[in-house]
Order: C-alpha cells, then structure tokens, then sequence
C-alpha cells in the first residue's frame, strides 16, 4: 500500500468537510482551509521522509553495483525504515492518523472536538485510505 501524493489534497479536503459536516469537531469557515493545507503537510512530510529514504536506499544499491533488483531496493528500504523506526504500510496509516489527530487536538484553529478517539480514527482512516488507490 503506497501514498500517492496526487490524490492527497483531494483526500484531506474531503476528509475535513467530512468531519465538520458530520459534528465531530467544530472548525469555523473561515479555518477550514488553514487546517486542511496543515493536514496536507503532515501526510507530504511523511512522503518527504519516505523519498528520502528511498534515495539513500538506491544509493546504497548504487554503491554496492546493484541495479535493476526490485527485491534488493525492498529489501533495502525495509532495513533503512526499521533502523529509522519510519512507518510503512498499514502501520503508516496509523502513525498518519495519531498525527492528524494529535494536531486536531493541539490546534488553536479547532474550537470543539465532539467525537472520541475511535470515531476520529475510523473517519479519518477511511480517507487516508483513498490516498492509496
């Protein structure tokens, strides 16, 4: 399961319509849009870690003349995220949503937050989600 940042902005926009329209948490109009960039730039920073794991894990394919071996680069990237302790796969997606919702409830910008951590994770799941299609 892979990010793909082109669906991203899509994705949170319709994740955070979705949280206001449903009353669990209560952003005013004029915020929706600094939230949903701030959202954007928590999912584009774990991207931004994840390329630059995957340029170091072709450079160590590079250094050690193997080209050409998606087994190799997997394998690479594997041991480079365990020693970084950097999420992949599903555990990305919940690492993702622990941040999404630390910042919901860290934000000056969210006046009420009205659902509890379960509700909060299934909504924003489900758009995480359709980042990866």
């Amino acid at each position: 399961m892979r990010i793909n940042k082109a669906l991203v902005p899509q994705q949170i926009e319709l994740m955070v319509g979705r949280l206001f329209r449903e009353k669990h948490l209560d952003i005013p109009m004029t915020s929706r849009t600094k939230i949903t960039r701030q959202i954007e730039g928590i999912v584009n920073n774990y991207l931004r870690q994840l390329s630059d794991i995957e340029a170091e894990a072709r450079q160590i394919l590079l250094d050690n003349d193997i080209q050409g071996d998606p087994a190799a680069f997997r394998r690479a990237v594997s041991m480079l995220t365990e020693k970084e302790d950097f999420p992949l796969g599903d555990e990305a997606l919940r690492y993702l949503n622990r941040k999404i919702q630390a910042f919901l409830w860290d934000s000056d910008e969210i006046e009420e937050i009205y659902s509890d951590e379960p509700q909060l994770t299934e909504c924003i799941r489900t758009y995480l989600l359709g980042t990866t299609r």
